[in-house]
This record gives structure tokens, C-alpha cells and sequence, in this order.
């Protein structure tokens, strides 16, 4: 079992109930309600901070799934 603390609220959660970004981070599942996630690999994107592109309405694409 292994506790992180979130990006966002701060609290510590155990890894299984929580979202890896795409920077390696981590977020609650309460805090991923509002997230962006990437629609190939559907790890969670910063989208103020990492880059990304906006496929369609709703769906985007990170970094690195942009260059594959």
C-alpha cells in the first residue's frame, strides 16, 4: 500500500484511489471530478501548466501522446 499526498487538496490518499498526471503527480478521486484527463492514455493534464491539444469537444491529447 502506497499513501501520496494530492497535488490539489493535499491529503493523503492511497495510490489505488487516486490518478497519476501526466507530470507524475497525483490526485484524489474527489479532486478528478474536474480534471482533464488524455483520451489515449487517460492519465490526468494540467492543463494550465502541461501541454496538451484539444482533439474535439472533450476529448485532448497530452504531450506525449501527441508525438506517438
Amino acid at each position: 500500500m502506497v499513501r501520496m499526498k494530492c497535488k490539489i487538496c493535499g491529503a493523503d490518499f492511497d495510490t489505488s484511489e487516486m490518478y497519476k498526471t501526466v507530470s507524475g503527480e497525483w490526485i484524489c478521486e474527489e479532486c478528478a471530478e474536474e480534471a482533464t484527463f488524455c483520451s489515449k492514455c487517460d492519465r490526468v493534464i494540467d492543463i494550465e501548466n502541461e501541454p496538451f491539444v484539444k482533439v474535439c469537444p472533450g476529448e485532448y491529447l497530452c504531450e506525449s501522446c501527441m508525438i506517438r
